[in-house]
């Protein structure tokens, strides 16, 4: 996050990180404090043999969030990335590819 000095342009960076902040931050009316949210995504894929609970595995992990999966006629998975990227793995998780046409 920067700050921008009005009217004058000056730009002043506030935070030296890799966070990825939500678009609304707000400052207090002193400017004294600034409140901002921290956007973070979580998502993990989890196998559940016959539907048995008690047998859950997780299959994929936080290095690579996927979204949208969806089983192929031979039997592996494809999935969309944050980034926009497909992948395609195995039902246990492994074996992960950029998915190619």
């Amino acid at each position: 996050m920067w700050t921008i000095a009005y009217p004058g342009g000056k730009a002043e960076r506030l935070t030296n990180d890799l966070t990825h902040y939500k678009a609304r931050i707000d400052l207090q009316r002193s400017a004294e404090t600034l409140a901002a949210i921290e956007s973070n995504i979580v998502s993990n894929i989890w196998s559940v043999p016959g539907g048995d609970t008690s047998k859950a595995k997780q299959i994929t992990s936080l290095s690579l969030p996927l979204y949208a999966v969806t089983e192929t006629p031979n039997a592996r998975f494809l999935a969309n990335s944050a980034d926009g990227k497909l992948w395609t793995f195995s039902p246990d998780g492994k074996q992960r590819a950029l998915f190619r046409t």
